[in-house]
């Protein structure tokens, strides 16, 4: 996460004319909140600093796309989105609604479920370098002191009755004829210090929740305030699992001959595990609903876990015995014009 140190010239929310947000990230004015946060997702992973480098046009980039997706967003929430919308269209700040830091977080769904707390470090009110005192830069190693300053890093101006105290340009403050950049503050001669912010679920929290905790973001010199922090919340549910309406939907996978002739089953819910005896001859596809193991609604009233049932072979294909075996059970357990898919190798 950048700290905010500047905005744009222009309107309400600093754009300018030719900063169309919906150019930006590449997208139609029409497109919906999933397409806009899917474009977002998508050029945000090339042009963090992270990834991209921390080259002023890379930042400024980054930067660009941070604000355009932040605008599209207030849009959205403020219900004011439509194809007609332009950049002069935006709403004007309010509060500082639309000026705050946007991060990422992500949760187990257990914690999204049961509304927990999770703790996030974010950037608080830049100070000057420790490392540099503020100059930006450091003495190289083996240098000798600077000629200029005596090596003290400043010089004295008289000024009236009182002596001023500069900085040595030849030096950069450092007191050493040779310097380098500051690898504290990458020659800014300031750093952003972090500060731990508790962001507190709401029960039920669904997977691209925006929160906006207002007077939690990173300092703001030009409202001498803290931001507001948005935060969107990823639900990290396992692998196929999704959410409809408050109910899970989760595949398991059982063996065919359990699925034959039935047997103790454990289904992953969110809660834990829960032991199911399946009934015989189940068919690969049907559902076991479990009650009160599914997703919340905002009164907390929890919805069901449905598991589909994944019938899987035996890999390979059947040894000599077990073919005749097989040709047996054809023999005592017929299927009369059915096609039973758990009974095909591949």
């Amino acid at each position: 996460m950048i700290p905010r140190d500047r905005k744009y010239i222009g309107r309400g929310l600093g754009l300018r004319a030719q900063d169309d947000p919906h150019r930006i990230l590449g997208i139609d004015p029409g497109a919906s909140l999933h397409e806009i946060k899917s474009a977002y997702r998508r050029k945000v992973r090339l042009l963090h600093p992270d990834s991209a480098g921390t080259g002023r046009a890379g930042i400024e980039a980054f930067e660009m796309l941070k604000e355009a997706y932040q605008d599209l967003l207030a849009l959205h929430l403020s219900g004011k989105m439509s194809k007609q919308h332009g950049p002069e269209d935006i709403p004007r700040c309010r509060e500082g609604m639309y000026d705050g830091t946007f991060v990422f977080i992500t949760v187990s769904p257990w914690e999204a479920l049961h509304g927990k707390s999770v703790e996030i470090d974010v950037y608080d009110k830049e100070e000057f370098c420790v490392h540099c005192q503020g100059s930006g830069f450091v003495a190289a190693p083996g240098s000798t002191k600077c000629q200029a300053c005596q090596g003290k890093g400043y010089k004295r101006l008289p000024w009236g009755k009182e002596r001023l105290r500069l900085v040595c340009t030849a030096c950069s403050g450092t007191g050493f004829e040779a310097k380098v950049v500051c690898p504290a503050c990458r020659g800014k001669g300031k750093v952003a210090r972090k500060r731990r912010v508790q962001v507190r679920l709401p029960k039920g929290t669904r997977d691209g929740m925006l929160l906006c905790l207002q007077g939690q973001g990173p300092w703001s010199p030009e409202n001498c305030a803290r931001d507001p922090l948005y935060v969107e919340v990823r639900v990290q549910l396992p692998e196929n699992w999704t959410i409809k309406g408050i109910d899970v939907h989760a595949p398991v996978t059982v063996d065919i001959w359990t699925a034959l002739i039935g047997g103790d089953l454990p289904i992953p819910t969110i809660d834990g595990t829960v032991i199911h005896s399946l009934s015989s001859a189940s068919r690969d596809g049907s559902t076991i609903r479990i009650p009160g193991r599914g997703w919340a609604d905002a009164k907390g009233i929890r919805g069901d876990h449905v598991a589909i049932l994944n019938v899987t072979m035996p890999k390979g294909a059947p040894m000599p015995l077990a073919r005749s075996l097989i040709k047996w059970l054809r023999v005592l357990w017929p299927c009369k014009g059915q096609v039973i898919k758990a009974l095909m190798w591949k």
